[in-house]
């Protein structure tokens, strides 16, 4: 005979608190970052208990809420997009600094309303800065369809083929909506927008320095639709093409580096810095009250009466209605 009570118990326990699942991730320091939050992995296990009783398999809409363990939200650096409960979710940004994150993922089943843990351990490592970085703007796209890898695979060969450069390395995807954009009509062939930046050792191709010519600030300055340059012109996949004009080129020292160390001294520093400030103002305030010529408030004073101005003797304060209106017996009592 076989005792069901275990399972129960496990099952019990799993609607309550889910089942946690630790993914560890490295990445450097100024590199792109994307984790897709894949919705099959968490079907999966909701559909430990819907299988044991009915043996029938569902495609349930779920939605997932991330944070960083013991915070109500995500590291400033970090983001986080799932535009439907029948999408996956997607992890992306741009680390800037040494650290270790770990990122409580929930998953939550609309229909049955069961939640599933996954914590994500995200380490990052120092890294030099890529002292060359160009960031294009891809109208035609919205950034949860740039986050999956293959995307960005096709994204960065235009771009080398742009560049002239196969070392190219993906350094950030944001939102036009988070750098001011305009929210797009909910019509087809309307779309928010892309912003993506890659970054290489090797200085920019001849294609790239017209962005840094004269003719080019001309050009763009007009706000007319200004096309790219016929030898410059390698986009594939028409989603994929970017718009000329807002092509912007950075160039960094080579040996710029973020120590973890030289951060946290200088957080340390800042908190002194504040300290002192703030130490240095309550000095100078209470000075200030010490020596000012006017008279105090009357209502620093023992008992004053509010109408009069006249001070009372605080042995006499028996005789002082607490509420005026005793005096005045045709005052409004209502209380206001």
């Amino acid at each position: 005979e076989v005792n069901w009570l275990p399972w129960i118990l496990l099952l019990g326990v799993s609607d309550l608190y889910g089942i946690s699942a630790e993914i560890k991730f490295t990445t450097p320091v100024g590199r792109l970052f994307t984790y897709e939050v894949m919705r099959e992995k968490f079907q999966n296990d909701f559909e430990t208990s819907s299988k044991l009783y009915t043996g029938v398999l569902h495609d349930d809409p779920m939605v997932f809420k991330c944070k960083k363990q013991g915070f109500p939200d995500l590291p400033e650096w970090l983001r986080f997009i799932q535009r439907h409960p029948f999408d996956n979710g997607f992890l992306y940004g741009t680390p800037m600094s040494p650290g270790k994150y770990f990122i409580e993922i929930y998953a939550i089943n609309k229909i049955s309303y069961d939640a599933a843990r996954e914590l994500l351990v995200i380490k990052v490592i120092p890294e030099k800065l890529l002292p060359y970085q160009a960031e294009f703007f891809i109208q035609l796209r919205e950034v949860e369809k740039v986050l999956p890898s293959s995307v960005q695979i096709e994204i960065k060969q235009d771009l080398q083929k742009l560049w002239n450069n196969e070392a190219l390395e993906m350094i950030n995807i944001s939102n036009a909506l988070d750098r001011g954009g305009r929210v797009p009509l909910p019509l087809a062939g309307h779309y928010e927008g892309v912003y993506v930046k890659v970054g290489s050792k090797k200085y920019f191709s001849k294609c790239l320095q017209r962005v840094m010519s004269p003719e080019y600030q001309r050009e763009c300055a007009t706000e007319a639709k200004v096309k790219i340059p016929g030898e410059c012109t390698f986009c594939k996949i028409p989603s994929n093409c970017i718009t000329w004009c807002k092509t912007e080129l950075v160039r960094r020292p080579a040996s710029q580096r973020f120590h973890h160390h030289c951060l946290e001294m200088t957080c340390v520093f800042i908190q002194l810095y504040h300290h002192q400030t703030i130490h240095g103002n309550t000095e100078e305030l209470r000075s200030m009250a010490s020596q000012r010529g006017v008279p105090a408030p009357l209502s620093t004073l023992p008992m004053f009466n509010s109408r009069t101005g006249e001070r009372a003797s605080p042995l006499q304060s028996d005789s002082i209605p607490l509420i005026m209106a005793q005096q005045e017996p045709y005052s409004d009592t209502l209380p206001r």
